[in-house]
């Protein structure tokens, strides 16, 4: 009798407390609307949404961002690096990934840019060698103690700071850090993190779902972070597993496919010298997604091991040639003028 009595009173309550009908919601929005009155998180192209889009508009040039001064033809395709944004930067074990964003990164940082690097593959003293060659643009190990250590103080008044970490981190200690220097004296606006995987490690019992779980989930609190607090966050991710003789593309990167939703700017390092069908072999830098203003197209990379650099515009001057970018519209590719 008293779970019967029970359940009786289980059911007066539900009786009391049902949703209303789609009939009852639809007729209460009706009544709103008619009223003058909105739901609180619908608004009309008025006010503050207004302002922001005539600014948006009036400061086209200034919203197209720093502009490269080593890598000039990324300007045409992703007309400069912005706050806000996350890029990505996916290519093949050996293709030179680390060697590229490291002179990626000093081009922005000796502009200006306050810059943050988390190298988790590579240590630091390596690292380190690898930006003095691309700052002083000649071999150092070929000068003597007092000319290296004048690069380095020049290199040390540069904006560059370095996450004291190697291999597999906390991402909460990593996200931590990242925060803290955004709102700190450093005042960081770009940081690299190299890479995806070295920083959240392989656990060998771990299932495929649970690993790309958690680098989603990752990406995730970095899309917030990068939201939240302006920072750009530039982004090294491996391959799939694929076949070596084809070119990458969007869906090449490591993962669920959340790093590439979430990032604004996906920059894949191509590598011909590995297909049967070019005999003319290339390696280039293709814009594969590019959220600002969807232009695609392709950097062509040429790499002097001397001083460790990318620098297609200096080799081309001194050839007489002139750089410019290869751009992509759909799925067609045409140089442009003069490449």
């Amino acid at each position: 009798k008293t779970i019967f009595q029970y359940i009786s009173v289980l059911i007066r309550i539900a009786i009391r407390i049902r949703p209303q009908s789609a009939a009852a919601a639809k007729s209460a929005a009706a009544a709103a609307v008619a009223g003058g009155q909105l739901p609180s998180r619908i608004i009309s192209l008025s006010g503050q949404l207004r302002s922001r889009t005539l600014q948006t508009i009036l400061r086209h040039t200034e919203e197209q961002g720093q502009r490269w001064a080593r890598f000039t033809e990324l300007n045409a395709l992703l007309k400069g690096f912005r706050s806000h944004e996350l890029t990505v930067l996916c290519g093949r074990t050996g293709t030179g990934k680390t060697t590229l964003l490291s002179e990626y990164s000093l081009d922005l940082c000796e502009q200006g840019v306050p810059t943050l690097w988390g190298s988790f593959e590579v240590p630091l003293h390596r690292l380190c060698s690898l930006m003095l060659h691309q700052f002083a643009g000649r071999p150092l190990h070929r000068e003597p103690v007092d000319t290296v250590n004048a690069v380095m103080d020049a290199f040390g008044s540069l904006p560059m700071h370095f996450l004291d970490y190697h291999g597999p981190q906390s991402t909460a200690a990593v996200l931590r850090d990242l925060e803290a220097a955004t709102a700190g004296p450093l005042g960081v606006r770009h940081a690299v993190i190299d890479n995806l995987q070295f920083l959240l490690g392989g656990e060998a019992d771990a299932s495929m779902a649970d690993r790309f779980l958690r680098q989603d989930r990752f990406v995730g609190q970095l899309r917030q972070l990068v939201n939240r607090t302006g920072l750009h966050v530039s982004l090294v991710a491996h391959p799939r597993k694929e076949d070596p003789k084809k070119l990458l593309d969007v869906g090449s990167v490591y993962g669920g496919g959340k790093v590439t939703q979430e990032a604004d700017n996906v920059l894949l390092l191509q590598d011909e010298s590995g297909l049967d069908d070019r005999p003319h072999p290339q390696r280039y830098l293709q814009v594969a997604k590019n959220r600002h203003d969807g232009q695609l197209g392709r950097m062509p990379l040429l790499f002097d091991r001397q001083s460790k650099s990318y620098r297609r515009l200096r080799a081309q001057q001194q050839q007489g040639g002139s750089a410019q970018p290869v751009r992509e519209s759909g799925s067609t590719s045409v140089a442009a003028s003069g490449s």
